[in-house]
């Protein structure tokens, strides 16, 4: 389960490690030219970045398997790059432009390369889609770019990237909340590390009389774009609606609203004031309905016969999963196979039965709820693994132990499978968003499996696993009966 204590720790150590390394930088050349004090800021992002990221333990591999691989590989990296440039006198602005909206161009197609939407794997859209698509997005990210750098030229200060960072904070929560831990919690050091690289230019300009807007395009450059890249791979990849991930997008560019007649020459404490209020507003509302629909989807709800809710199918062949298109992130409803020892499991309660809710957890306070949550389950679950001191991992710096937890059982789930099934029919039951994840994380990790499929194969068993593996005659009934009926 996520630890909020770790991501303070995390935002604190990226904060700190960009603060810091631009007032050293400032420091070191007290009459630094504006493009010594850029790259400063550039540094100091991808600084506090990385030790964000380490601090939080995201690992993440080359070559990139996933979107936040590629996110955090290419993406952050291209644009850390393009801002650096961009910050030299002899670059001409009409070319660090180009370099910014070539960017902004192919920054989708990057973070959805070798996904289920582009791969032709059985999810994907037709060419005519995905270049609607990519080209929408792509404009989206050019046009918020744009506008927002266009502001800052205007009426410099710091609002404008605090504005990003509140956006980029709602974004990690909105993500984390859709089912995507790891890549909310990629927002944590970014959204850190952009308020205080624009607290230490800020500061180095006042004590300085360096100019007010240096650093100014860089930081909002590389915040509109990390943003873009959270709330795309959050979209695509986790369950955070289109409606919301646009707000999030877009809520920075309330900004504008004070350069109206009436606002733009008031006291710049008050503008700036009055632009973080304006964007807060609609991120409290993207965050209160995230929360409520978490609240509603995300505990474990599976059903015997709510066709809104996660379902059991046993209409057809084999018992299935129904999810319903509220629940999917392809907004359609969706049979999902299952493992023929949970169907088992399943059909092993009498029809009579089968109505409500399939597990009810029992709380440890009844008199404040009649079942548990899915936070609390996988609390239990974690405590019954570290009191049987199931250790999965073990900290190399710290030494820490880490005990078995919820998440793990789905590991262990995926690897029991892994020598039994093709790397596709493994790809669909852990819905993975590319066979690459599959591949990388379940298929050919342990050579001890792999040669004990070796042996039973040579031995008779064709079906690569060390144990006699024989479907129930639960599943391979006559393929015409329902399975509520050949089972119940």
């Amino acid at each position: 389960m996520p630890d909020p204590l770790l991501y303070l720790k995390a935002m604190g150590a990226a904060a700190i490690a960009s603060a810091m390394f631009v007032l050293a930088m400032g420091r070191v050349r007290p009459s630094a030219s504006t493009t010594w004090l850029n790259s400063a800021c550039v540094l100091g992002i991808g600084l506090g970045l990385a030790l964000g990221c380490d601090v939080l333990s995201l690992r993440l591999a080359w070559p990139p398997v996933n979107g936040l691989d590629r996110f955090f590989t290419i993406v952050v990296p291209a644009v850390l790059s393009i801002e650096l440039i961009a910050g030299f006198q002899r670059v001409p602005p009409w070319a660090a432009w180009l370099l910014r909206m070539s960017l902004a161009a192919v920054v989708p197609r990057i973070l959805l390369h070798g996904s289920v939407y582009l791969s032709g794997s059985g999810n994907d859209w037709t060419q005519w889609q995905a270049g609607t698509a990519l080209t929408v997005c792509s404009a989206l990210l050019a046009a918020s770019w744009g506008l927002l750098s266009w502001l800052s030229q205007r009426s410099p200060g710091v609002s404008i990237p605090f504005a990003l960072h509140l956006s980029t904070l709602c974004a990690g929560l909105c993500v984390m909340m859709g089912g995507y831990i790891k890549g909310g919690a990629a927002a944590v050091p970014l959204a850190a590390t952009l308020a205080a690289t624009a607290i230490g230019a800020r500061l180095i300009t006042k004590r300085t009389g360096a100019s007010a807007n240096f650093g100014a395009l860089a930081i909002l450059g590389i915040g509109v774009v990390g943003l873009f890249g959270l709330l795309f791979i959050g979209l695509f990849f986790g369950r955070i609606s289109t409606g919301s991930a646009l707000t999030m997008l877009l809520a920075p560019l309330l900004c504008w609203t004070t350069e109206t007649p009436l606002l733009r020459h008031r006291k710049p404490w008050l503008v700036g004031s009055l632009r973080l209020a304006l964007v807060a507003i609609p991120l409290m509302v993207v965050l209160a309905l995230a929360k409520s629909n978490f609240d509603r989807k995300m505990a474990p709800l599976l059903t015997w016969d709510d066709d809104n809710m996660l379902r059991v199918d046993l209409s057809g062949k084999y018992p299935m999963l129904h999810i319903p298109a509220e629940l999917e992130k392809g907004n359609q409803d969706r049979l999902l196979p299952i493992a023929p020892e949970f169907a088992e499991f399943l059909l092993a309660t009498p029809e009579a039965e089968r109505t409500g809710f399939v597990f009810t957890p029992l709380p440890v306070r009844p008199e404040r709820s009649n079942r548990l949550g899915d936070q609390q389950v996988g609390r239990v679950v974690s405590r019954i693994g570290k009191a049987a001191a199931v250790a999965v991992d073990t900290d190399r710096k710290t030494g820490k132990v880490k005990y078995a937890s919820a998440h793990d059982l789905r590991r262990s789930f995926g690897e029991r499978w892994a020598p039994r099934v093709m790397p596709q029919v493994l790809m669909e039951l852990m819905r993975h968003e590319s066979i690459e994840t599959t591949l990388k994380y379940y298929v050919g990790r342990n050579a001890e499996t792999t040669a004990a499929a070796l042996y039973a194969a040579v031995s008779g068993n064709t079906l690569g696993n060390t144990a006699d593996f024989q479907p129930t005659a639960d599943v391979t009934e006559n393929e015409k009966t329902p399975a509520k009926q050949r089972l119940s």
